[in-house]
């Protein structure tokens, strides 16, 4: 699998943040000598330009191209009239010491620019230009670089600034029409510094200076990003308007989430093959960005609509450096992993793995398919639901995996080794989704067997309750809540029996309720010893039955994340977080343990509720047991399946079927991605390999 350079970019970055503090000490020192070296080499006149926010798809901060700016605008809306592809072009003096790709990848990411949008990124001065796009673009890195070659670096090397922008335009159009090459791409040139001794000690002074640039440049791009974008007027700049930046908190959220769940998966693949001490630096780096992430989360469910705009902007602000925090922790281990796991090499390996794996999981499809059926006699389908679909969803995970497994064998046969590693790589996590969904259907019985056994306990304390809220004496409000709690035993005796409601989870939780409000209004009657060793003796059925519906919902929101938003994650994060505190709490204050357990319980089942409805909404959602639709032409044998497990990090829209460039089907019939086609994410943050690039010198 070629390796990108934004992935090096950020590892190297997040490799130098993690440095002794005295090089921060002297950052400030080596950045100043820098720049007055810098400046004294280069050309006069020239000015640094950080990476910027674009605010339109042509920007001449040169002037170069005065007087051709609507011949130039004139071809970047013919591109996106005929191939909905926008094109950014970005003319600029230098790029601030950092390498063309460096300053074009950070310009495309605070810009925000998506799937169908290109950067064309140009240092007048330097004479060097570099784009960026999409992971998911549909041209392949040699059809990319040879428009680069053919277009755009004639026009820049003979100063024809407008004709390049011009060229790019034009190129991309022809080659998304399908009248691209296949080329093979190639490595920027690279440029002597000079002859002789002298002129090699200035190459190797101006590489050292360079690097220190790089490095203070880059940290501090990376640690103002959020933070000010989100303040008002941060360095003249206009705020960022509240409802967009909501967007982005919410749409951070999502993309970290995905991030950490994919890197939890590939680090379980890293340990089965090379066991926890290899695994250890990546699980590390796992769960210090659980933690940011968790903290991400909390903050967002604290954001109020009504609150000020500047209370707003910083919670949201705060989300944003927290879920920043927990990818850059992730990409920091990311080259590290990937050599680790080096899927090139590996992949005949892992081929084989999985045709023992999916035969395995093909065999139990049916097995559960008659659990699920038996299950169906004794409880309802409400307590089912979390698990009904899972056989349908399985064996279309099983497809494509060995669709993938097909296509890798034959790019292994045809050498190339990267399409094949990518190959590997989407089967392996359809293959465990297929068995993560089998095996949520038998936990979930066992959880539903395990409270039913808890039923008649929970109603026998809840009538003890009662009945000493009866010798207590009842007034209005304690009358209430006796009503109320009566009302719950007996729903709940209906609901867990075979003529009820059969569904002994909600049974449970609805005595919890009931009984949490009647314990409420029992303390002024109940000495505290009385208190704990009540609540000591509910608290183990109240955290089984919490950690039950929190296992359902991670389950369900781990294999349908491809249709899944902000707000069911950031319940179950919330869910996770009580249950952590009622753990915590449940040796020495078992009251609040409870409350938190109860907490914990609820949010849990409000997460899986949302995260079944947006999956349905979803166009390859399956709520109810509703089957993956399979539309012959693109969309059959798993495929659906995948995106909606998110074991795609992008679709590729607009393909055209070449064997390069966009999805084609491979000859045993399945969906597959060329060069320029999916990749499937990895271990590492949300922006490890969300962008690629290129770029040289002219």
């Amino acid at each position: 699998m070629s390796t990108l350079w934004s992935r090096d970019c950020r590892a190297r970055v997040a490799q130098e943040r993690s440095s002794p503090s005295r090089w921060r000490a002297g950052a400030l020192t080596l950045a100043l000598l820098a720049a007055l070296v810098s400046g004294l080499l280069a050309p006069a006149g020239a000015l640094a330009t950080d990476p910027f926010r674009v605010g339109s798809q042509l920007e001449d901060r040169v002037g170069v191209l005065r007087g051709d700016e609507t011949a130039v605008r004139d071809a970047l809306e013919e591109l996106q009239d005929a191939e909905n592809v926008q094109l950014w072009a970005v003319f600029v003096d230098t790029f601030s010491g950092l390498s063309a790709q460096e300053w074009a990848y950070e310009t495309a990411v605070r810009s925000d620019l998506g799937l169908r949008d290109v950067l064309l990124a140009v240092a007048v001065e330097d004479r060097a230009y570099a784009y960026s796009v999409d992971e998911g673009f549909p041209l392949s890195d040699g059809e990319l670089d040879d428009v680069m070659a053919e277009s755009v670096e004639p026009q820049l090397a003979d100063d024809e600034w407008a004709d390049a922008a011009i060229g790019a335009a034009e190129g991309l159009q022809e080659a998304l029409a399908g009248g691209g090459g296949t080329g093979s791409g190639g490595e920027p040139a690279t440029s002597s510094g000079g002859s002789g001794f002298a002129g090699a000690i200035l190459v190797v002074v101006l590489l050292v200076v360079v690097a220190l640039v790089v490095w203070f440049l880059v940290r501090r791009a990376r640690a103002r990003r959020g933070a000010q974008e989100a303040a008002p007027g941060a360095e003249g700049t206009p705020a960022i308007p509240l409802a967009e930046l909501r967007r982005r908190a919410g749409a951070a959220i999502v993309e970290t989430d995905d991030a950490l769940k994919t890197s939890a998966q590939e680090v379980g693949f890293a340990v089965a093959q090379f066991g926890e001490e290899q695994a250890a630096p990546f699980q590390q780096a796992l769960d210090e960005a659980q933690r940011d992430l968790s903290e991400a989360f909390k903050l967002y469910k604290q954001f109020d609509d009504d609150a000020d705009e500047a209370r707003q902007r910083e919670v949201l602000t705060a989300v944003l450096q927290h879920t920043d925090a927990a990818n850059e922790k992730l990409d920091a281990q990311s080259e590290r992993f990937d050599k680790l796991r080096d899927l090139e090499r590996q992949a005949p390996e892992v081929f084989a793995a999985l045709d023992r794996q999916l035969a395995e999981l093909d065999s139990r499809v049916p097995q559960v398919e008659g659990e699920i059926a038996a299950l169906a006699r004794v409880y309802s389908a409400d307590a089912l639901k979390a698990v009904a679909a899972n056989p349908v969803e399985a064996a279309s995970r099983i497809t494509f995996s060995r669709e993938q497994v097909v296509a890798g064998r034959e790019d292994l046969a045809a050498g190339r080794s990267g399409e094949a590693a990518v190959s590997a790589l989407a089967a392996q996590e359809a293959a465990a989704q297929a068995q993560t969904l089998l095996d949520a259907v038998g936990r979930l019985g066992k959880d539903l067997a395990e409270a039913q056994g808890r039923i008649d306990d929970a109603i026998a304390e809840t009538r003890r309750d009662i009945a000493e809220a009866h010798a207590a004496g009842a007034g209005a409000q304690l009358a209430a809540l006796i009503a109320a709690a009566e009302a719950a035993v007996a729903a709940a005796g209906g609901a867990a029996g075979p003529l009820g409601g059969r569904d002994p989870l909600a049974a449970l939780r609805h005595l919890e309720e009931a009984d949490a409000a009647l314990e409420n209004a029992l303390k002024g009657v109940r000495d505290d010893q009385a208190r704990r060793a009540k609540a000591t003796a509910a608290l183990e059925r109240t955290l089984a039955a919490a950690r039950a519906q929190i296992a359902a919902a991670a389950d369900f929101i781990t294999t349908h994340r491809g249709g899944i938003g902000s707000e069911p994650r950031s319940l179950l994060a919330e869910a996770q977080r009580h249950l952590d505190q009622a753990v915590a709490l449940s040796a020495s204050d078992p009251v609040t343990a409870s409350q938190h357990a109860s907490s914990a319980h609820e949010l849990a089942r409000r997460a899986l509720d949302e995260a079944q409805s947006e999956a349905g909404q979803a166009p390859w959602g399956l709520p109810g047991g509703t089957r993956l639709p399979d539309t012959g032409g693109g969309f059959g044998g798993g495929f659906g399946g995948a995106i909606l497990g998110g074991i795609l990090a992008e679709m590729m829209r607009g393909g055209s079927g070449r064997s390069s460039g966009g999805f084609g089907r491979s000859s045993g019939g399945g969906m597959r991605g060329g060069g320029g086609g999916f990749a499937p994410p990895s271990f590492g943050g949300s922006g490890t390999r969300m962008r690629r690039g290129g770029g040289g010198r002219f």
